[in-house]
């Protein structure tokens, strides 16, 4: 995850992920010209198939069509990815994550959040990313390399910090005299 931008009032952090979308493009060709190449062969020999032949023939058709369904998930994931907004403003955090083939968008009071936490799983040697509400729950946001970990620690820092920050809407006015060069 990094910072996407950073205002006095906004805080945003995001994750694409190119090189799995990139992936999936390349798996969902495959899977396509799979399926094809099998209905056009059955299509030509299809009148002197066996019943086994059939079997055979509706299975590999469900793993095509399986492939191409987890390949268009998968791509969404990688080209959606995830993004969480801290916004001072409208006093909100938004989460918005790929969601079966869209999007989700969850919304949270500002001050219903605590921060960011990354948890080490030493087992899989990669940490996650989660978001922490005053509430006690944990809302997973993504894996973390261990590569990556300084980098996403800072953010931890720099949201905290965000969250910590004394705010004064723009809007409000500052009591007579103050902030005027005297």
């Amino acid at each position: 995850m990094r910072l996407l931008e950073q205002t006095p009032t906004r805080l945003t952090l995001g994750q694409n992920r190119p090189v799995l979308a990139a992936a999936m493009l390349a798996m969902l060709a495959l899977s396509v010209l799979m399926l094809v190449n099998l209905l056009v062969q059955t299509a030509q020999r299809a009148d002197v198939f066996t019943g086994a032949q059939w079997v055979g023939l509706v299975i590999w058709a469900g793993l095509a069509l399986g492939l191409i369904g987890f390949s268009v998930w998968t791509l969404n994931v990688g080209l959606r990815g995830t993004r969480l907004t801290f916004d001072r403003d409208a006093q909100t955090v938004t989460l918005r994550r790929p969601f079966r083939l869209g999007l989700r968008e969850q919304r949270f009071a500002i001050y219903a959040v605590s921060g960011l936490e990354l948890i080490h799983n030493a087992e899989f040697k990669v940490y996650a990313l989660v978001l922490l509400l005053r509430s006690g729950e944990r809302l997973p946001l993504v894996t973390v390399s261990p590569y990556a970990e300084a980098d996403v620690r800072r953010l931890v820092k720099r949201v905290r910090e965000f969250l910590n920050q004394p705010y004064r809407p723009v809007h409000e006015k500052m009591p007579s005299g103050e902030g005027q060069p005297s």
